[in-house]
């Protein structure tokens, strides 16, 4: 981007931007090209002691596992924002007066700006590592969210609040939305044949609750039809599909007392009680 003469600086970064205020501060939303994230985001120095830091440790094992991700799907991978600290004097120039128009513009950052990440290490690293395997990645774009530093006390806090509530999902909901596992289409497809799993399968729990009308999780019946198919890697998918259905539907024929709950003579949570065939 240019300046007013058309001239572009050499001493500064110049970001379009959106402008927001959180708890009486502002921050800005950014796209960054990937190419330049080892250039913004370098790493803090971990020998450090962690009262000197800002985040946690980065963890090694992670890195590669999330570029692979990102190398292996291409076409619809998800990373999310980064967040980071700006300890350097910025100055946002929005596009119009108006009320929408003082919120967009150009936000220039000079380049000996000190970009401290408080959320996304990780994905930063793993960017890094992918695009020596993949040096095209370098013309996509991920969003940034850059706030004002003001110590490394409020950065420490960030990182905290930031991390603080996340969950992951239920084991059980994290295969029902997974899309790209082969493991996880085939017990899927199961669900979809057998009558007693499309009814008596919860979706969405790892564990069932004590009152449950169901029998099985999905979590569980995704367990043991990876123990039938254990050659997943190999084997053909439709070949997979088709064992695992006659298999459960085999089984299912061989117990009646799951079709007597499907059709209601006898409750789930009675059926737990007195038969382990309805357990993992």
């Amino acid at each position: 981007m240019t300046n007013d003469q058309g001239v572009i600086p050499s001493f500064e970064y110049v970001l379009p931007a959106i402008r927001g205020i959180q708890a009486g501060r502002e921050y800005y939303v950014s796209m960054c090209p990937v190419r330049f994230i080892p250039k913004l985001f370098g790493r803090e120095n971990e020998e450090n002691p962690p009262d000197q830091r800002v985040a946690r440790s980065l963890n090694s094992k992670r890195v590669p596992d999330i570029a692979n991700y990102i190398l292996n799907n291409p076409d619809n991978y998800t990373v999310s924002a980064i967040t980071a600290a700006i300890d350097a004097d910025i100055n946002f120039e929005p596009i119009g007066i108006e009320k929408e128009g003082r919120k967009m513009g150009r936000l220039r950052v000079p380049m000996d700006a000190r970009f401290q990440i408080t959320d996304g290490q990780h994905r930063c690293a793993a960017f890094e590592w992918a695009l020596k395997q993949n040096p095209a990645l370098g013309y996509e774009t991920v969003a940034v969210i850059l706030v004002l530093d003001i110590g490394l006390r409020y950065s420490q806090q960030m990182f905290l609040d930031l991390n603080r509530y996340g969950v992951h999902p239920d084991a059980s909901l994290a295969i029902l939305y997974d899309h790209r596992h082969p493991q996880a289409t085939v017990v899927k497809a199961v669900i979809r044949n057998i009558n007693v799993f499309r009814t008596l399968i919860d979706k969405e729990h790892r564990t069932l609750p004590v009152r449950s009308g169901k029998l099985f999780t999905l979590h569980t019946l995704y367990n043991a039809t990876s123990m039938l198919v254990a050659d997943w890697q190999t084997a053909d998918l439709e070949q997979q599909i088709d064992l695992a259905i006659r298999y459960w539907e085999a089984v299912s024929y061989c117990i009646p007392d799951w079709e007597a709950v499907r059709q209601r003579s006898v409750s789930a949570r009675e059926m737990r009680q007195d038969y382990v065939h309805s357990h993992a």
